[in-house]
């Protein structure tokens, strides 16, 4: 009897085993492109201008963009890359808005400040530059342009400042 039994419910079980995996073996999983569409176009982004593909990295950017439009990093490479084409302007814009969507994006600040500055909008580049430095006290790159700003503008004593405690930095981080 016990035999019996045990024999009914290992076939109920196969039965079941079957009945659930079977219909779900055929169907196929979507695509990780499919599922996460701005993910993956970020990082074809990513590679395309590792690779200085600079019209494909801009068109992986603005598509991933468009799948997550509230999401920095897209905003940011975009940027980067209008940058390296000489598209000042889209370059600006896109580093305003990835600073309006992410307010702690140093580099974000560094970059728009370093783009004010070539295009001779000092006051602005200052203030940017020096954001940087509040949000990363040890972004080194943001001081050196800011020292190499002040003394493009005459103001020598303040360079200086900049220039010591980019000294005092680089002895704290040496030890």
């Amino acid at each position: 009897m016990h035999l019996k039994n045990y024999f009914i419910g290992m076939v109920i079980i196969l039965i079941t085993l079957c009945a659930v995996y079977f219909p779900f073996s055929k169907t196929q999983t979507p695509s990780l492109a499919y599922i996460y569409p701005a993910d993956v176009n970020f990082r074809n982004g990513l590679n395309f201008l590792s690779h200085d593909s600079l019209k494909k990295a801009e068109y992986a950017f603005k598509k991933a963009i468009f799948h997550q439009p509230i999401y920095a990093p897209p905003h940011y490479f975009l940027a980067q890359v209008y940058a390296r084409q000489e598209k000042l302007t889209q370059a600006i814009a896109e580093y305003q808005y990835t600073i309006k969507i992410d307010p702690e994006s140093y580099p974000a600040y560094y970059n728009l400040g370093v783009l004010l500055d070539r295009l001779g909008e000092y006051n602005k580049a200052i203030t940017l530059l020096k954001r940087a430095t509040v949000l990363n006290p040890e972004y080194q790159a943001a001081y050196e342009e800011l020292a190499q700003l002040y003394i493009q503008i005459g103001n020598f004593r303040l360079a200086e400042e900049i220039y010591e405690l980019l000294h005092r930095l680089e002895r704290y981080q040496s030890e």
